[in-house]
């Protein structure tokens, strides 16, 4: 009845400390958020890259939105994404829209065939689970590492010269300008 009176919101850094902080009036306040945040979350895009490694920092337990960026900046002819996903407590399972099992899910699920041969994903976690890549790839075309340098053993091999390599530090908050 007395309506939404003051909003707060926060940005935060690479090690979750607030950065900003945004207090008053919900309308004003978001305002002011908003411009902070296309400075503190923009990043300049990148594409073409063989390797991209994404984060799933502040939102580690939807890892998915991680994809967005990452297709956006690797080279799809030959390349890799690694996604770094430490959610011990597994991903967020909408339920419109995530498997509750091998073959079914919520109303607007739907199964994802594999990625195209050229791109290789690699989901590195220490807590795997058969749904987490759901949203972007059957888990049979996703290869998973318990660790930084199993996954680092993979991209030597597979790049064993050089590569071209893009590193988003959070892929569930950065956009591009």
């Amino acid at each position: 009845m007395s309506g939404l009176q003051v909003k707060v919101d926060a940005l935060i850094n690479a090690r979750g400390e607030i950065t900003d902080l945004f207090v008053g009036d919900p309308v004003e306040e978001y305002a002011a958020g908003i411009e902070a945040a296309r400075e503190h979350y923009g990043t300049p895009a990148s594409p073409g890259k063989d390797i991209v490694v994404a984060n799933a920092y502040a939102k580690y337990n939807e890892m998915a939105i991680c994809m967005l960026m990452s297709m956006m900046t690797v080279n799809l002819q030959r390349g890799t994404v690694v996604l770094v996903v430490n959610a011990p407590e597994g991903q967020v399972c909408h339920y419109l829209i995530r498997s509750f099992g091998k073959e079914y899910g919520g109303e607007f699920y739907m199964r994802m065939g594999p990625p195209p041969p050229s791109l290789k994903i690699i989901v590195c976690t220490a807590y795997p689970d058969r749904t987490m890549c759901d949203l972007f790839a059957p888990i049979e075309a996703v290869t998973m590492t318990r660790d930084w340098e199993e996954t680092l053993d993979i991209l030597e091999r597979e790049y064993p010269e050089q590569a071209s390599v893009a590193v988003i530090p959070d892929g569930t908050m950065q956009f591009f300008r």
